[in-house]
């Protein structure tokens, strides 16, 4: 993909240098096209701040075109009037034309912009529009995929939970038919909520977590708890220690690296997030001086990244550790913050909700925490905590 997208930049040069216009509305169109698919509207942006100046020596079809890729990247970063207006103009101008793109993709870019502007009425209308030219296409599989999973976005943020599952079932099902490995018109909070329910779901769970790490989508909201979610590392403390790594356990040898795990441990225990290193080497290297803990730790901290084979699933910035939240997930860690959330929303009177996330809290509570540690007298504490919270 990178190396297609390399060969745009170089004809839309060429292009330029020869002063070639209808070639180049064509290449950066592709080039905006691309990174958008790939959820790059920034990159998008700067193809587009190409191509505008250009804008009326181009032919009306391409000037819709260029609308239409200016509402979707309007859209991807969240400016929904601007998005509504070039939907509004994309349409007007490729009715009737050789557009490369289709009716159906136009429409269903238009519905989405509506229903992120909280106008669910005029979204569904425009998807009303298309329900029969999809339903009466089976063969244009693509379109069909677009329209289903469109309106399984709308039917499930109204609540309407049997609709919006069954087509957002069959809208997976054809994706993954067709290898479709693209979202078009779907910011990465909307993606993340939807695809997580999917997975929960057991909606084409190989698929949905192949597309996950495909499109990059980081986990937010919800996500970050799920134990369904394609996560690149999966730690678990609660009642047994093991890391899978990309879905496969680690295995040692004859000599386990009993510091380097010690060194997880504690950031775990520890909240595993902007813990201070001192504090580490306090723990880990009580007998040392400052200096000598400080080396050791910075050791055992490459030696655990070589571990995790992800040199980004530990940082230390300013002198504290953190996991890569969007690598790394940990059994531990998701229960308490599963429990605040929960406790929080009964408190804001939300019960149903609270005790729905207090029920996932209470299914990661597999024992205690880490419980062959007996002699490592740190970490009673976060154990002691746990389990009153899982009381």
């Amino acid at each position: 993909m990178d190396r297609a997208l390399a060969m745009t930049d170089r004809i839309i040069e060429q292009c330029h240098a020869q002063g070639i216009y209808f070639l180049i509305g064509w290449a950066s169109g592709q080039g905006v096209y691309t990174r958008l698919m790939l959820n790059r509207p920034q990159e998008a942006e700067r193809y587009l701040a190409m191509v505008n100046p250009l804008r009326d020596q181009l032919a009306p079809f391409q000037r819709g075109f260029l609308h239409f890729l200016t509402a979707w990247q309007a859209y991807l970063v969240e400016d929904f009037q601007l998005a509504w207006r070039e939907c509004e103009q994309a349409d007007k101008l490729i009715a009737g034309t050789q557009c490369p793109i289709g009716e159906v993709d136009g429409t269903v870019g238009w519905a989405m912009t509506c229903h992120a502007l909280g106008n669910d009425e005029e979204a569904r209308k425009h998807l009303a529009t298309i329900d029969a030219q999809v339903r009466n296409s089976p063969r244009n599989t693509y379109e069909r995929c677009l329209w289903l999973l469109a309106t399984a976005r709308l039917d499930l943020d109204a609540g309407r939970e049997s609709d919006g599952l069954m087509a957002l079932r069959a809208g997976l099902a054809l994706a993954a038919e067709t290898e479709q490995h693209y979202l078009p018109w779907w910011r990465p909070d909307e993606a993340t909520r939807i695809l997580v329910r999917a997975l929960e779901e057991q909606i084409e769970p190989k698929f949905v977590r192949s597309l996950i790490r495909n499109l990059q989508i980081k986990p937010v909201g919800i996500a970050r708890y799920s134990t369904a979610w394609p996560w690149a590392i999966n730690v678990y403390t609660l009642g047994k220690f093991e890391i899978l790594v990309n879905d496969q356990p680690l295995q040692f040898g004859r000599k386990i690296p009993r510091k380097t795990l010690a060194l997880l441990q504690a950031i775990v225990a520890h909240g595993g997030q902007q813990v201070p290193a001192e504090t580490l080497c306090d723990l880990l290297w009580p007998e040392s001086d400052g200096a000598q803990a400080y080396q050791a730790l910075t050791t055992e901290l490459n030696r655990l990244r070589v571990l995790l084979k992800h040199k980004e699933a530990v940082t230390l910035q300013e002198n504290r550790l953190s996991l890569n939240q969007t690598l790394c997930w940990v059994d531990a860690l998701a229960f308490e913050q599963l429990a605040k959330e929960a406790l929080l929303l009964m408190e804001q009177g939300k019960q149903e909700q609270g005790e729905n996330l207090a029920k996932q809290a209470r299914s990661l509570y597999a024992g205690v925490f880490l419980p062959a540690t007996d002699h490592l007298p740190w970490l009673h504490p976060s154990r002691n905590r746990l389990a009153r919270t899982a009381s």
